[in-house]
C-alpha cells in the first residue's frame, strides 16, 4: 500500500508510519484493537501505541475500551474520524513554538559548553540537575516526569516502572554532542527526584539513551 501523506490540523502532514497505520485503520471492517495494528504492521507494541495516542490526540482516531473481566490491560479499539479542530493546549508538545525556542536554545548552549567547559558533560548534568530542583515531583514520580517530558517535547509513553520517551526536541543538538545533552536530561530526571525544597522521592531514575533507534528509556526503581 502507498502511504499518502494527510494534512493535519495545522497544516503538516503526517508522517509515512502514522499515514500508513490511518489507512489500516480506515480499511479495517471492524475497529481494530492495539494487538490488531501490531500483528499488521509488524511494529513494536509501544512503537504502535505511541502513533496510535498521536493519531486520537490529533482527532483522527476515536478510542473505544473494551470492557473485560479479565486482570489487565483493557483492551483499546480504534475507529477513523474526520480530524477536529485541535488547540494549542492539546496540541502535541513537540508541535509548540516554545518547544521549538528550547530546542534551539539548548542547540546554542551545548555548543558554548563544547568549547568552554573542561568537562561538558558533568557541567550540562550540574546544570540539568538545577533545573529538575526547581520542577520538583508532585503526585508521583511517574506522573511528574510524565508530565514535565510531555511539556518539553519527548512524546512520553508509560508502562509500570518504564516511561519511553519516542521523540527527542533536542536532534540537532544530539548530532553535535549527544554526550553532553543526554546528560542534561539525565540530570533534569536526576534533579525532579532530589528537588532540596521538597521530601525526596523514593524513586530513582535511570536514562538509557538511545535504547532503540530514536527512542530513549527512562527506568525508575
Amino acid at each position: 500500500m502507498q502511504n499518502v501523506q494527510r494534512p493535519t490540523a495545522r497544516g503538516r502532514a503526517l508522517s509515512p508510519t502514522r499515514a500508513w497505520i490511518l489507512d489500516l485503520v480506515e480499511g479495517a471492517s471492524e475497529p481494530p484493537s492495539t494487538a490488531d495494528v501490531v500483528r499488521a504492521t509488524g511494529l513494536h507494541e509501544n512503537t504502535v501505541r505511541a502513533h496510535l495516542e498521536a493519531l486520537h490526540d490529533r482527532g483522527y482516531l476515536a478510542r473505544d475500551v473494551a470492557s473485560t473481566a479479565q486482570r489487565g490491560r483493557p483492551a483499546h479499539h480504534w475507529r477513523a474520524q474526520a480530524p477536529r479542530a485541535v488547540d494549542d493546549d492539546t496540541l502535541r508538545p513537540q508541535d509548540t513554538a516554545s518547544t521549538r525556542a528550547y530546542a534551539e536554545l539548548a542547540a546554542i548552549l551545548t555548543s558554548a559548553l563544547g568549547r568552554q567547559s573542561g568537562n561538558p558533560a558533568a557541567d550540562a548534568r550540574a546544570a540539568g540537575q538545577a533545573w529538575g530542583h526547581e520542577h520538583p515531583i508532585t503526585g508521583g514520580a511517574r506522573p511528574s516526569i510524565m508530565r514535565s517530558m510531555s511539556t518539553l517535547g519527548f512524546s512520553p509513553t508509560a508502562d509500570r516502572a518504564t516511561i519511553t520517551l519516542h521523540a527527542c526536541p533536542l536532534r540537532a543538538a544530539v548530532q553535535r554532542d549527544a554526550a553532553v545533552v543526554c546528560a542534561a536530561h539525565r540530570g533534569m530526571i536526576e534533579g525532579m527526584l532530589q528537588a532540596p525544597d521538597e521530601a525526596p522521592s523514593a524513586n530513582t531514575a535511570v536514562l538509557i539513551p538511545f535504547s532503540s533507534p530514536g527512542v530513549c528509556t527512562v527506568i525508575l526503581q
